[in-house]
């Protein structure tokens, strides 16, 4: 419908695996803050930001020999954004903006993260 009426919409949830039939771009929030955005390739092949990692990681695959990892999740981290590590750590004094590393994808950070290319 999208393509057939030129439709734009904004899709809500929690469930990434229904995200990534659904969308072209992704946009991920965590405690009222955007924290990464990319297109949904970027976002399930390159994440950088650590609680889109975590989110990731808890996203089921048909596949037997991988088994879902929500350490992350459930130990309650990852959703708590003074335990981020550097340079994504949301402490007072702080202070983080939406990183560009091109192609259209952003990370806040408080500066560029270390090995991602330009």
């Amino acid at each position: 419908m999208q393509k057939e009426l030129g439709l734009t919409y904004l899709f809500i949830s929690h469930n990434l695996a229904v995200i990534d039939y659904m969308a072209d771009r992704i946009a991920v929030m965590c405690s009222g803050r955007l924290v990464e955005q990319a297109s949904r390739e970027d976002i399930f092949k390159n994440p950088v930001h650590p609680y889109t990692k975590a989110l990731l990681a808890a996203v089921p695959e048909p596949n037997p020999d991988r088994k879902l990892d929500l350490t992350a999740l459930m130990a309650g981290r990852a959703s708590l954004p003074s335990a981020w590590p550097e340079p994504f750590t949301v402490a007072e004094g702080t202070t983080l903006q939406m990183i560009d590393l091109g192609n259209g994808h952003f990370v806040r950070a408080s500066a560029k993260p270390e090995g991602i290319a330009a």
